[in-house]
């Protein structure tokens, strides 16, 4: 196929959760094509106060500021592509049969294929091309995850202190959710 769809799931977690595992346990279990087509981001935020991996939106960490945004209620929330937040740890076969349908519901019109990775004192630099079958507004951003980050004394997925795609720095195109980016058909 020329373009796929990946869904992004957006896991608002924290250190001090006890039900997050969970969920990045069912996430981890995602089988065949809804585990091929997604993309994990960590979103931690500073519940009851002590997460080193948290962001924050100006005095607000960045987990609680989406689970409000979206519309969730507590932790742990899922958020499908930043539209759909479902709050709790859920079902591996509800959340498999809902990637498959936004698959299908929302087809891929896009590729983005990087060019180019350099790292400029504190700034990190990503060239990318996109390409569209349709043409239209896009939104783009960039995240950077980090896997094996460690904090002890908390709720891990394995319980061994290890937190894994932790989203660690955002583009600032993220934090205003929608950019759109003209593209032409073909372009």
């Amino acid at each position: 196929e020329v373009y796929h769809r990946n869904i992004g799931l957006f896991k608002c977690t924290s250190v001090s959760c006890v039900a997050c595992p969970s969920l990045g346990k069912i996430l981890n279990g995602l089988t065949g094509e809804a585990a091929e087509h997604t993309v994990v981001l960590a979103i931690h935020g500073n519940f009851r106060g002590r997460d080193p991996f948290s962001m924050y939106v100006g005095d607000t960490d960045l987990g609680s500021y989406m689970i409000s945004y979206f519309g969730g209620s507590g932790w742990p929330t899922l958020i499908y592509d930043l539209e759909k937040a479902e709050t709790g740890s859920g079902q591996g076969s509800v959340i498999e049969s809902n990637i498959m349908q936004r698959r299908l519901d929302h087809p891929a019109t896009c590729g983005i294929k990087v060019t180019s990775v350099a790292v400029e004192g504190t700034t990190l630099k990503v060239k990318a091309s996109l390409k569209s079958s349709e043409g239209g507004e896009y939104d783009m951003a960039c995240a950077v995850l980090r896997d094996g980050l460690v904090f002890n004394g908390g709720y891990s997925m394995n319980d061994d202190g290890v937190y894994n795609e932790v989203a660690v720095n955002l583009s600032e195109s993220f934090l205003g959710f929608y950019n759109g980016e003209t593209v032409e058909k073909d372009g």
